[in-house]
């Protein structure tokens, strides 16, 4: 199976296990979910979750905080919300520690983006692209390079279109490389980037007398995607 050229749908990445399909199916339900939402795709009253009987709605719901729960965390009841498909260019999400929100829903996306975005036809003759993976530290970036590896191997064909893997990025064929990075202006001038991966930003300088504030990080990034249509920025954290 070869890559065509251009955006791969989402829905047939997730359902093909020669693509993504294999290690979607490692995820959690509330994982899935918030991916499909991301993405755009529909959702429905099919039975998400099976130990707890939530819904694919139901799920959106809690993932929104339109529910009640007891003391121990467990959820109680569950207030519908609306729900319309649209795909975003942003997601933003405070998720507590062990929810696999690094491992799991940042690679995931960071993977997707990389291999089967179709970002590659809007690079410029000679212009680097990289997907930026970054953290507040350059250490506990590089860190989470396995995860984006784990998620290409776990792909029969995504893992044929590694070039090189060095401890500066993995090297794709399609010439963009996913680089590790600590939120440094330097670092994202003068690149182009479809994709930012922002890691438990809470934790980012935020005083504008530092020598990296977060929003100027931010703003900096933003002008390196202005030339992809398809552009994505992804900001997590624990609270």
């Amino acid at each position: 199976m070869a890559i065509e050229s251009g955006r791969f749908p989402f829905a047939d990445a997730i359902t093909d296990d020669n693509l993504l399909g294999i290690f979607w199916k490692k995820m959690t339900p509330m994982q899935q979910i918030a991916l499909k939402v991301f993405y755009g795709l529909p959702l429905g009253h099919s039975v998400a979750d099976r130990n707890t009987g939530h819904t694919e709605l139901d799920c959106w719901a809690i993932l929104q905080g339109s529910c009640e729960h007891d003391e121990l965390g467990y959820i109680t009841s569950v207030t519908p919300l609306p729900y319309e498909p649209h795909e975003y260019k942003q997601v933003w999400g405070t998720i507590g520690r062990r929810a696999g929100k690094t491992s799991q829903l940042m690679a995931f996306i960071v993977v997707y983006e990389a291999l089967l975005g179709g970002h590659e036809a809007y690079i410029a003759p000679n212009q680097t692209c990289v997907v930026y993976l970054v953290a507040h530290r350059l250490d506990l970036a590089r860190a989470n390079m396995p995860f984006i590896r784990n998620i290409i191997d776990s792909s029969p064909v995504l893992s044929r279109e590694v070039k090189n893997q060095t401890a500066d990025g993995i090297y794709l064929k399609n010439g963009i490389t996913i680089v590790p990075s600590p939120p440094s202006l330097k670092a994202q001038r003068g690149m182009a980037v479809p994709v930012v991966a922002m890691d438990e930003v809470a934790f980012w300088y935020s005083d504008a007398e530092s020598a990296n504030p977060d929003f100027e990080v931010e703003r900096a990034v933003s002008y390196s995607q202005m030339q992809f249509p398809n552009a994505k920025r992804i900001g997590i954290s624990s609270p």
